[in-house]
Parts: structure tokens; sequence; C-alpha cells
């Protein structure tokens, strides 16, 4: 059940094999790159300020005068104060890298969707073009956005023809066919500007299309977590001691929500651990590649053997590369929207979630029948799940 690529063809489950290591390692750079902080934008310097005190050696009486003795006291004092923001340009070089075989294989995996679901996602990847801003890179000192619709009409006519004229074409060859031309628009970006870090300055004006997808993709796994507990419970949970136990795990996990939402929104805090925002994505988007398969909804879009899954951890290695790069760059802004996000969407859905299963109980139970089994098919949970 876990090992659902086993019976892919060769070329499929190589595939996956490699976008999912790559998904890990993302993954787990994420986590390091989140406990280092801002570290890597923001440094400690140390500054040694030398100094004097005045001090009282002696006292004496003169007649009827008071007097006196000091000497100054010489002390060195150390201070450790943040250095100015300096992002390291070697981060930028590694998303790109990231961005550029992902856009590869989305580019490839929407070619073989249907009609409007082609149209809409290749209209994303436009407005992600146009987001780049070539106009101002100033391309071999013309600052038009000539090369952008050269640029979109070139990646359109591709796409179109494995879209609709050679749709028998292997995925792996369109796969290659977006790399080169990423490839190659890359080197002619190069070519054509004087700006000393292009890729940076590229980066940061495409977050706004990353960001998007990054959200889509939390929305995408944030039951995952309930949805595992419920499936973890189900050869049981007609008994009403395994739903009591679904409700109680339920009832915690969406506490220690609303508890983060308070400590992001600095309306209450309190002195406990809490089970942070970001580890909470990460274990939902792990437990999402076993649980976006039983989603039939994900189906619509495409089907989950085999470019499904592949999409899958596309889109959430696109989302943990993206959050490493927002911490990397000490972005505080895009930080603080991320976690609001995590806990809205984890803390709403969790909630219906809980509602679903409850209503599902409701109408199952008194058949005999397994809350879990065709959760997201019955009639009186369609609309939560």
């Amino acid at each position: 059940m876990f090992y659902f690529w086993k019976n892919w063809h060769k070329d499929y489950r190589n595939l996956f094999s490699v976008f999912f290591g790559l998904f890990i390692i993302l993954v787990v750079a994420f986590i390091f790159v989140e406990w280092q902080g801002d570290s890597f934008a923001i440094k400690w310097e140390l500054q040694t300020v030398y100094d004097s005190q005045p001090n009282t050696i002696s006292t004496f009486q003169k007649g009827i005068f008071p007097l006196t003795l000091e000497v100054d006291n010489y002390f060195i004092q150390n201070k450790y104060i943040g250095a100015d923001l300096k992002l390291n340009p070697v981060f930028a070089d590694i998303y790109a890298v990231v961005l550029l075989v992902f856009l590869s294989i989305f580019l490839a995996i929407i070619t073989q969707m249907k009609k409007w679901f082609f149209y809409g996602f290749f209209a994303l990847f436009t407005v992600f073009l146009v987001s780049l801003r070539l106009d101002i890179l100033v391309l071999f000192g013309n600052e038009t956005m000539l090369y952008t619709a050269a640029i979109v009409i070139l990646y359109l006519v591709l796409s179109y023809y494995f879209f609709a004229i050679n749709k028998n074409i292997s995925f792996i060859k369109r796969l290659l066919a977006f790399f080169l031309m990423n490839i190659l628009t890359i080197f002619f970006i190069y070519q054509g500007t004087n700006l000393q870090q292009p890729v940076m300055f590229l980066v940061n004006y495409a977050l706004a299309v990353p960001i998007m997808l990054s959200v889509a993709f939390i929305v995408l796994v944030c039951t995952e977590i309930p949805h595992f507990v419920l499936f973890l419970l189900n050869n049981a949970i007609e008994k009403k001691t395994n739903l009591r136990h679904f409700f109680l795990l339920s009832i915690i996990y969406l506490i220690n929500l609303v508890l983060l939402y308070l400590k992001n929104a600095k309306i209450w805090e309190l002195d406990i651990i809490y089970f942070e925002d970001f580890y909470i994505l990460v274990i939902s988007a792990v437990l999402g590649l076993w649980g976006i398969s039983k989603n039939p909804t994900f189906e619509k879009i495409l089907p989950f053997n085999p470019l499904g899954a592949v999409l899958y951890v596309v889109l959430g290695g696109l989302t943990f590369a993206t959050l490493s790069y927002v911490y990397a760059s000490a972005s505080s802004s895009l930080i603080d929207f991320f976690k609001d996000i995590i806990v809205y969407t984890h803390l709403a859905f969790g909630l219906v979630f809980l509602v679903g299963t409850m209503l599902n109980y409701r109408t199952r139970q008194p058949a005999g029948k397994s809350v879990y089994e065709d959760f997201y098919e019955d009639e009186d949970t369609k609309f939560f799940a």
C-alpha cells in the first residue's frame, strides 16, 4: 500500500525515485536552515569598547575639608551587535537550479493534463515569466518586454506541440525538451545582461509564483495529520472507544494550533513547548504522499499513478526550497506569512475534517460500516472532504 510505485513502468519508477529523493533532501535542508534561523544572512559582530571609570581609593580630612583620592580604572567591554543584512548569492544559485529542474518537469506534466488545466497552468507559467521583469535587465541594451513575449511564444509553441499535435511522445523526451529550453533561456539572459548578480535578481522577482504554489501545496496537505490518525484507528473505529481516541487526539492537535495562533499573533504565549508550525507542515507533507493517493479530487486533475505522484513531490520540493530560501534571506515578513498560512489552513480544515468524520460516524456506525471507508465519497461528508 505504501509502496504504490512498485508496479509502475521502470522509467516512471526511476523518475519518481529521483524526485522523491530530491524532495527528502529539500525537507532535510529546510529543517537545517530553519534551525539555523537568520544566521546565514545576519552575522553577529564583536565590538570592543575601551572605557574608564573613576574609583575612590582613599578619603581623608584636611582641616574642615574632606578630601578624596580617585584614580581611573580602565577596562575593555565587548558587545555583540547584529551586522548589516548580507545575502549570500550561493543560496540564490541553488534555488535557481531547483526552480530550473522543477519547472522542466512541471511543464512536461501539464502537457498531459486535460485541456482547461493545461491552459490554466500555462497561464500561471506565463505570469511567472512576466514576473521576471526582463525589461529591467536591459537585455542587449534594450529596455523592452519583447524578449519576454518571444520567450512566452516559444514555450507556448513547444507546450502546445506536446499537448495537441504529438501526444504520443514519451514523457522523458518532453522533460528533456523543456529542460533544454530552460537552459537556453538562462543562457540567453546571461549573454544579454551586464548585471553582476542576474540570478539573484531573477530569483527575487520570480518569488511570487513559487509562493502561490507553496500556499496551494500547504492547503493540499493541511488535513493529512487527522486523515492519517483516522486511518490508523480505522480497523476498529466503529467501537466508541476508538472514536473517542480519534476525537481526543484531534482536539489536542487543534488546541496546539490555536495556541500557535495566539503565540504568533502575540496575543497570549504560554511557557510550554509548542509543536511548531513548520514541523507540522513537514509531517503533513510526508504523510500527504500517501494521503493524496486516497483523495479522488486529485484524480480529477491528474491520475495519481504515476504523474500525480511525481507532481506532488515536485510541488512539495518547490515549497520547501522556497521556505529554505526565505529563511536563508532572513525575510521575516514572508516567514510570518507562511507561519500564518500553515496555522490558519491546518486549524480550519482540521476542524472541518473532524466535523466530517463525526457526521460519517453518525451515518455509518448504525449500519456497522467503517467510518474511514469511502470517506471522500460518502454523500454526507463529500462537502467536508
